[in-house]
């Protein structure tokens, strides 16, 4: 009584109450205690993680003492709570609490129980077209155990694999998966799918808008981003199969018989991976352009209008009235003497080509225009102005006027080479006139006087007029400061609102050819000095060779050839049959000539030409086309299926010959492919060569095709002891293929106890069984075994 008293003081001390304990204290019925309260933070319910359970009591230095066996707690057999409990499986937290040796609430229990949150992969389930996933599983759940199957079996515990890190995913997979966890319920399974596409191929030379034109033969090319895909593609429209042209390397594409344009189809494929789209496209095959020398504009005396095609071959038909040029009209066989006014139009034809899109080049004969010895502008006294007209045998006509309401005809006076006086005011213009030719189009000066206006020093030049024998450098100096030099290099004034002038009194000029060049110097606030003018006749040297950039050698594909000069203004002239270049032979623009497989050997030959110049040494190059290898698809091997073999040759018109026998196929000697596939016999060697005109023959590729029986197959699972007898099932594929079996542990292929399988061998003893796969023609399988235990 007195223990009880004392507790009952000690809780009305600390302001606290007490409910009685019925089962484990005496409580005197005077004497009413309320029990307190003891709560956990994580009641009873079903978790997925583990717990760390805490009590929670508000009497002072009161323990908690539990058990997880649920057993009744008490402070001997209970477990003393120093921190946090630890639930990690399903079960029941028992626990009360007490101070010193007295229990002072009831016994109270939690149930919990545990299961695993559903595993999820990422990415998720879908096509993709990477050449491979990398796949994570993950569960909300700590600590879990992930097993999984990649072949769409149930994964079970026995049956799969563990996850230990990102899975790589690289063809076809169902992805299967669930967790375990020790005092947890599994999780559920968890099924995704991956697919892969293979994307989709990229063609080049491709247009958006519609068909891609070719001046010439063409280099196709196909490229996948997908990684070790096979390209397959066709040129007749047909959508592409791995029955169609495996593509290894450039397509060249040629007008043939295919037509007129050819439709290229492709797709890529990939073990494993869906086929990519089709890609298409067009190609139309035109005649480029036709090239017009020299271009068209104003001329002041007779010109030779030279027209040529950048393919070789090809006819130039033109009119000189501007009418629509057909092939019913002039074909251009030599240079065009012009000497009146003309519209030329031209197109070019060849075979197999669309004809080119009709060019239009206009020439006018026209006098040059007058130029004078001043430019306008305030001078400090009258000035003399001399007249020039470029065109030889022209005359110069001119007024003076103070107004310019006057403009020079045929009856103006006759300028006859003296300076004309030109005061304050006035205004000069000419015209000039030559009999065949139109007049010459106005020029005027006028000149304005202030006697306080100084004057820039006229431009100096290193070099006088003449001729010389090799190209020059002219420098160009004015003794005024800051002025700036203008020029001309046609004969005409400079024009002061031009983008020839040299800063600073200073400027080198470099004289590639024969021409009239003009300088004036000018400075704000200073007269123009006067109008220098050189005529430098660059003649009489031999020119350099130009410089072919593709070496001699032998091709398998169209190639494009460069050629290049140091000089800008020399004019490159070829030939592709293996004549000299001369003055009327085709003219090299600068866009690369493509050149294939014209004839089997190509000599290309270049010289350099310019007005007054020696023309160079002859340029040479030799070029050998041959038709690449034919294309063997399958690839030669070791196969454990029967073969259709498709042959195809990258260039187009191309005729493909074969043997079956190891014999060497010729242009006269095999069969022909005709599209079908060839049978592919075992141990068949298949040799094929291809030819065309205009190409030399490719060399032999030879294939050799192997047939092997896939390995059989044991159906009933050897990993397991078994307890009576058991039927052995055994497969093979394919099914015309035979299986021959030994149980005494002989090799099947030899024994003459091997039996042809024919059915599922029952063994009621532990046995050895070794099989072979058979089928006539083939080769056997190898010899596989499976020990099945019978106890």
């Amino acid at each position: 009584m007195k223990k009880l008293i004392l507790t009952f003081l000690f809780f009305i001390l600390l302001g606290c109450s007490y409910e009685p304990v019925y089962n484990d204290i005496y409580i005197e019925k005077e004497i009413v205690i309320n029990e307190p309260t003891l709560s956990v933070n994580f009641p009873s319910g079903e978790y997925f993680n583990d717990l760390t359970v805490d009590f929670s009591c508000p009497i002072m230095n009161a323990k908690v003492y539990y058990t997880l066996n649920d057993q009744t707690p008490d402070n001997k057999t209970g477990l003393l709570c120093a921190g946090g409990v630890l639930i990690n499986k399903s079960g029941t937290l028992s626990y009360r609490a007490y101070l010193g040796e007295t229990p002072i609430t009831r016994v109270k229990k939690e149930r919990y129980s545990f299961y695993i949150k559903p595993v999820i992969a990422t990415p998720a389930s879908g096509e993709y077209t990477a050449d491979q996933l990398g796949v994570s599983l993950s569960s909300e759940s700590k600590g879990v155990t992930i097993v999984y199957t990649t072949d769409g079996s149930t994964p079970a515990i026995d049956n799969g694999r563990v996850y230990d890190g990102t899975l790589a995913i690289s063809y076809f997979t169902i992805l299967k998966f669930f967790a375990i966890k020790e005092g947890y319920k599994q999780s559920e399974i968890n099924r995704y799918a991956y697919s892969f596409k293979v994307l989709t191929p990229e063609i080049f030379p491709y247009s958006e808008g519609g068909d891609v034109e070719l001046n010439s033969d063409a280099l196709i090319n196909i490229e996948c981003q997908t990684p070790d895909v096979a390209i397959y593609y066709t040129l007749d429209g047909s959508n592409p199969s791995s029955a169609s042209n495996l593509y290894n390397g450039s397509i060249i594409l040629t007008p043939n018989s295919l037509g007129n344009p050819i439709t290229l189809k492709t797709a890529a494929y990939k073990y494993g991976f869906a086929y990519s789209e089709t890609k298409e496209e067009k190609y139309l095959f035109r005649v480029g352009s036709v090239n017009v020398f020299p271009e068209g504009g104003e001329y002041d005396s007779e010109i030779r209008a030279t027209l040529s095609s950048s393919l070789s071959g090809a006819l130039i038909y033109y009119t000189l009235d501007g009418s629509e040029p057909s092939e019913e009209t002039s074909l251009y066989t030599e240079p065009i003497v012009l000497n009146s006014d003309a519209v030329v139009k031209a197109i070019a034809v060849k075979s197999g080509f669309k004809n080119s899109i009709p060019i239009e080049t206009q020439y006018r004969f026209k006098t040059a225009r007058p130029v004078f010895s001043k430019i306008s502008g305030t001078y400090s006294a009258p000035q003399n102005v001399e007249i020039y007209c470029s065109t030889t045998g022209a005359e110069i006509r001119y007024v003076k006027t103070l107004d310019g309401s006057i403009e020079p005809d045929g009856s103006s006076p006759l300028y006859t080479g003296e300076a004309i006086t030109i005061s304050d005011g006035e205004i000069l213009k000419a015209a000039a006139f030559k009999a065949g030719l139109a007049q010459s189009d106005v020029s005027s000066v006028t000149i304005s006087i202030d006697s306080s206006a100084q004057t820039v020093a006229a431009p100096t030049l290193s070099l006088p007029s003449g001729t010389y024998n090799s190209v020059k450098t002219l420098t160009v100096t004015s003794a005024t400061d800051g002025a700036k030099i203008f020029y001309s290099v046609d004969g005409s004034l400079p024009d002061l609102s031009g983008d020839l002038f040299f800063n600073d009194s200073y400027g080198d000029l470099d004289i590639f050819e024969s021409q009239i060049v003009r300088f004036v110097a000018v400075k704000d606030g200073l007269s123009p000095s006067n109008v220098v003018s050189a005529n430098f006749i660059i003649a009489g040297y031999t020119l350099e060779p130009p410089e072919i950039l593709l070496p001699s050698g032998t091709y398998c594909s169209p190639e494009m050839v460069e050629i290049a000069h140091t000089d800008p203004l020399v004019i490159l002239r070829y030939t592709l049959n293996s004549a000299e270049p001369t003055e009327e032979s085709e003219i090299f623009y600068g866009t690369p000539l493509v050149i294939s497989g014209l004839t089997s050997s190509i000599t290309l030959k270049v010289k350099s030409f310019k007005n007054g110049c020696v023309p160079s040494d002859t340029a040479v190059a030799e070029y050998t086309f041959k038709l690449p290898p034919v294309s063997f698809n399958p690839a030669g091997g070791e196969y454990n299926n029967s073969i259709g073999l498709y042959l195809s040759q990258p260039t187009t018109g191309a005729v493909i010959r074969y043997t079956l026998d190891g014999s060497e196929p010729t242009e006269t000697y095999g069969t022909i492919f005709s599209g079908q596939p060839i049978p592919a016999l075992n141990g068949t060697t298949v040799k094929a060569i291809s030819y065309k005109s205009g190409w030399k023959t490719s060399d032999t590729t030879a294939h050799t095709y192997t047939l092997k029986v896939n390995d059989p197959i044991f159906i009933t699972s050897p990993s397991k002891t078994y307890f009576d007898e058991v039927k052995v099932q055994i497969d093979i594929i394919p099914f015309t293929a035979k299986i021959k079996y030994t149980t005494d542990g002989s090799d099947p292929k030899t024994s003459s106890n091997a039996k042809e399988y024919s059915g599922p061998i029952a063994l009621n003893k532990s046995t050895t069984i070794k099989c072979v796969g058979i089928r006539d023609g083939w080769n056997d399988s190898e010899v596989v075994e499976e020990r099945y235990i019978v106890e």
